[in-house]
């Protein structure tokens, strides 16, 4: 019997997926397609496979791309998360570099997860001695916590870590939380600013809740774009050698993921499938260790949601932290990347 039919015996039991055959390595740089209904997913582990400790990384978005980022090594994980443990990227169907002849019907939360749960049976039908965690960044962080929730899937995991992950799709809820975000920031920078700081409490005060275009554009006007105003800019550059070797050095051709209108229809179709969503009153469940990391001034997702998301877990308190970035926005591995990468280390190896 060949290792590609082994493979998809012992690792898909009960679901339908294929991998292609790939050589174990002590130190990985290996890639692969997880075939999952009609999506054919690409894989990449790398990074310190001898740990034992398999990190899988699910990328927020909805629909950005988490092997174009490790390609370049663009959050520089390849420095020292790498060295310490094993990385697993990939890029979430309809997305990226992912291929297949791919429904939109498939383009759902319920699939995502079947996906994300394919991918952690197959890591660990590959290293059956190995500790599986889950990192999730914003949108990925709600995939992950919905995988969680999903009947025996704890038991599949060691642990995982929440970067500033989305709780609940609804915009009432998340504008109510928002609000409390600038009322914060108001009180914590009214000795520096008290005129400008002043009107915005004020303003906040005045305007509860906040429920049409006008409040939401006076709200933006104090906070700033993208954290403009409070912390740096979060963006990140890409060298030109790191863009001609995405182009030239990948074995997969991206100019189709980014030239086609795939990002816009994915967003639309998981927007529709999940609006309304609110998974707090659910969090309880959870109960496996988990380490939350949240920028201090992210005003996407802000982080008195990440806290109240955080109290609610059934996680013994022992097994849970809270660490928040004080200089940080939405991606603290970017603002704050040493101390972030302290935190999951310490956690990973903990566990």
């Amino acid at each position: 019997m060949s290792h590609y039919h082994y493979l998809l015996i012992i690792a898909f039991v009960t679901i339908l997926t294929a991998c292609e055959k790939f050589e174990l390595e002590t130190e990985a740089d290996t890639f692969f397609h997880v075939k999952v209904d009609g999506a054919e997913l690409p894989v990449w582990v790398k990074g310190n496979t001898q740990s034992d400790k398999f990190v899988i990384f699910i990328n927020g978005g909805p629909g950005l791309t988490s092997l174009d980022i490790a390609s370049i090594d663009m959050l520089g994980w390849g420095e020292r998360f790498e060295k310490e443990f094993a990385v697993v990227y990939y890029d979430q169907r309809g997305t990226g570099n992912a291929q297949g002849n791919i429904d939109p019907k498939s383009i759902t939360l319920a699939q995502y997860i079947t996906d994300l749960k394919s991918i952690v049976q197959i890591i660990k039908a590959q290293y059956p001695q190995g500790e599986v965690f889950l990192m999730g960044h914003s949108f990925g962080g709600f995939i992950g916590q919905h995988f969680l929730l999903e009947p025996d899937n704890q038991d599949l995991v060691n642990g995982w870590i929440n970067v500033n992950g989305s709780t609940i799709v609804d915009i009432d809820k998340e504008w109510g939380y928002r609000l409390l975000f600038l009322k914060e920031i108001a009180q914590e920078r009214i000795r520096e600013d008290s005129v400008k700081w002043g009107a915005a409490l004020e303003w906040a005060n005045n305007n509860d809740p906040i429920v049409n275009a006008d409040q939401k554009s006076q709200w933006r006007q104090f906070i700033g774009h993208a954290g403009e105003g409070i912390i740096p800019d979060e963006g990140t550059s890409i060298s030109l050698a790191g863009a001609l070797r995405i182009v030239f050095a990948s074995s997969y051709n991206i100019f189709p993921s980014y030239l086609s209108s795939n990002l816009n229809e994915v967003n639309n179709l998981l927007y529709e499938d999940i609006r309304g969503t609110d998974l707090l009153p659910e969090l309880h469940k959870i109960r496996l260790p988990i380490l939350t990391l949240w920028g201090k001034y992210d005003d996407i997702i802000p982080p008195q949601l990440g806290k109240t998301a955080f109290d609610t877990l059934g996680t013994p308190m022992i097994d849970r932290a809270f660490v928040l970035f004080e200089k940080s926005g939405h991606q603290p591995f970017i603002n704050e990347p040493e101390k972030f990468q302290t935190e999951v280390m310490k956690f990973v190896h903990k566990y």
